[in-house]
């Protein structure tokens, strides 16, 4: 782990730069305190708030671009964060979390099964009455219902095990990908007999618009639209609106790229309030940051 003033001084090197390259998808989640530990939510606040001083994030005798701040906003809240809290990955914990919990179920429920079963030989065996018997039936198509359930549970589990694969490949190489998946056992294609001077002629004659400028007038037959009563409103989202949609999120939502939860703008109302400077000043600027953010 990096110690205080290595953390520091990499941030500061980075805001000095001037230079803001996109960071890739954060594939950690941070871990949070429970809502009710107040004292540790302020606690970390104020570090991540002391910070903020440190480096003079915010201040207007040191611009930056909104790229910039935005990228340094995040990294500060991670790193605080993650050093007193820490990260688990975002991916696996859910992948293992699913395929256990649905092993474990189906084991039980395989036991009740088997349980059930032999009880109801028992009381076919002992001349059971009918009431005892049919229960004990109700009981075992039950337990038969749940175990399909569970099933398709698996089955919905694997597919989507396979599809995040899928996802994964693709994205590493789409060509490599289509070419395994898509064209799989089909025929090579054919070689084009004409030049790339006869095709890009042939297409342009083909789908060659000359009306595609003109003006056309407004049907009679359709009534026009009436002139808007009320204007747009164009001023920035203010807190209490930006505050109100965090309050919407449920606490345990999946983190966006970045790996910042909502509860952490729900917990943390300094922090909230430099969002909603930097959301202001995009929405200024007419700036929109790269994505990740």
């Amino acid at each position: 782990m990096r110690t205080e003033e290595e953390l520091w001084s990499s941030i500061q090197d980075f805001t000095d730069s001037g230079v803001y390259e996109e960071p890739p998808i954060v594939k950690e989640k941070l871990v949070t305190p429970p809502v009710k530990e107040e004292e540790a939510w302020s606690e970390v606040e104020q570090t991540v708030m002391k910070r903020f001083e440190q480096i003079g994030f915010g201040k207007e005798e040191k611009p930056m671009d909104i790229q910039g701040e935005m990228s340094i906003f995040k990294n500060v809240i991670f790193e605080t964060f993650k050093e007193k809290f820490g990260v688990k990955d975002r991916n696996v914990d859910v992948k293992k979390k699913s395929k256990e919990y649905v092993d474990s179920q189906k084991k039980a429920i395989r036991r009740k099964k088997k349980e059930s079963k032999k009880k109801f030989k028992d009381l076919i065996r002992t001349c059971a009455s009918n009431n005892s018997v049919e229960e004990e039936r109700q009981n075992w198509h039950k337990l038969v219902r749940l175990h399909n359930k569970l099933r398709l549970q698996e089955i919905e589990v694997q597919r989507r095990d396979k599809q995040a694969g899928n996802n994964t490949e693709f994205d590493r190489n789409p060509f490599e990908f289509v070419k395994n998946n898509v064209t799989r056992g089909q025929k090579s294609c054919i070689t084009p007999q004409c030049s790339m001077d006869e095709a890009t002629k042939f297409f342009e004659e083909r789908y060659d618009d000359p009306q595609r400028t003109d003006h056309i007038d407004y049907p009679w037959f359709i009534s026009r639209t009436k002139e808007p009563e009320t204007s747009l409103d164009s001023s920035p989202p203010t807190e209490k609106e930006i505050e109100d949609y965090l309050k919407s999120r449920r606490n345990k939502s999946s983190p966006g790229p970045d790996g910042i939860p909502f509860v952490l703008y729900k917990m943390c109302p300094l922090i909230r309030q430099e969002l909603v400077k930097l959301v202001g000043k995009c929405w200024r600027l007419c700036q929109i940051p790269q994505r990740n953010y």
